[in-house]
């Protein structure tokens, strides 16, 4: 995982994504649906293809807050990182991919009210 790389790990429990049962009664996860709107952001065509229904907003907002920790979390760690070298470019580079990512996933968010 890209965080890891940087120092920064990641529990996967903590990452977003929604229990449900399939067709055959097996436990599934989903969380391409933060992908796919990412991609269009279209509520409708979320709901309708990753079988949300009712739960789409909430889960899309909960992708929303997730980005805007981790950017914020980059942003702390890059105000006390050393001044130069790799590490500092490294993370220089990660925290503009974060924003850039947070950044354009909360407008498209917003943009559904």
């Amino acid at each position: 995982m890209l965080l890891t790389m940087i120092g920064i790990f990641v529990d996967p429990d903590d990452i977003p994504t929604l229990s449900m049962e399939d067709a055959t009664k097996q436990q599934t996860f989903l969380n391409c649906y933060a992908l796919d709107f990412y991609k269009h952001g279209q509520l409708e065509a979320i709901e309708q293809q990753n079988m949300l229904r009712r739960r789409a907003w909430d889960a899309l907002k909960d992708w929303s807050l997730t980005l805007k920790t981790i950017k914020t979390t980059l942003e702390k760690l890059s105000e006390d990182a050393p001044a130069t070298g790799p590490a500092k470019s490294s993370q220089k580079w990660t925290l503009e991919v974060v924003s850039h990512l947070s950044d354009r996933f909360a407008a498209k968010f917003n943009a559904l009210h």
